[in-house]
């Protein structure tokens, strides 16, 4: 249990958390972990220490919305999951990182770093993410469960983001905000009635692929600028 110890994670889940009234959420997900760590359990599990089948999925329900359990797999109708570490807590406490129930959890995100310095120095600072600290060791355990992925970095200054190259497109149609000084927002908030007013949208072309078509009523040889 490292630094926490069974009564301590459960008083810091009940005490640092002001969304959650009931202790015994706390209790369940210090239980959990006590028996789990980081490693993968089903419902059947959960309700073995909920009590019940339903009480199990209210637990998994609000610790989900909390970012703290997440769905690992969910083969032949059987989900697996796993546990978020506990050292998340005072980021989720304070609101520094949210949204993580919003997050698809078959999907990563991409790291977008807005920086005053040149582009050599940004991505360099961007790169050490990947393989440092817990960052690394939790691409670690993805890989030993066979999901293999890694870090996509979008190296921005922020003049250059709102210059809204094609790139963001995307970002802003699709991005979920974990991390963020209010920057991505209010960029997203400029583009976006920009584009509805212009009619743009995402042509599908199969579920992998698309293109934008910025101006749907655009004339031949007219200029449009986003």
């Amino acid at each position: 249990m490292g630094v926490f110890g069974l009564d301590g994670l459960n008083i810091a889940l009940t005490v640092c958390i002001p969304m959650w009234p009931q202790r015994w959420l706390g209790g369940l997900f210090s239980e959990l972990y006590t028996r789990h760590e980081r490693g993968l359990f089903t419902l059947a599990e959960v309700a073995t220490v909920a009590g019940s089948t339903m009480r199990a999925r209210v637990a998994v329900s609000r610790l989900r919305k909390m970012g703290l359990i997440y769905v690992f797999s969910a083969a032949e109708r059987k989900k697996q999951y796993f546990l978020g570490d506990p050292i998340l807590l005072p980021y989720l406490a304070t609101g520094r990182v949210r949204n993580l129930d919003l997050i698809r959890q078959s999907r990563y995100a991409r790291l977008i770093g807005l920086f005053s310095v040149e582009v050599g120095e940004r991505i360099q600072k961007l790169s050490r993410v990947e393989g440092s600290g817990w960052t690394g060791q939790e691409l670690d355990w993805l890989d030993g469960h066979e999901i293999y992925t890694h870090i996509s970095i979008l190296p921005l200054s922020k003049e250059e983001a709102t210059r809204f190259p094609p790139i963001l497109l995307d970002i802003l149609e699709d991005g979920i905000p974990v991390v963020d000084d209010g920057t991505f927002l209010d960029i997203k908030g400029r583009l976006q009635p920009r584009l509805a007013e212009a009619g743009a949208k995402r042509v599908f072309l199969s579920p992998n692929e698309w293109y934008w078509d910025l101006a749907p009523g655009l004339a031949a040889g007219e200029v449009y600028a986003v």
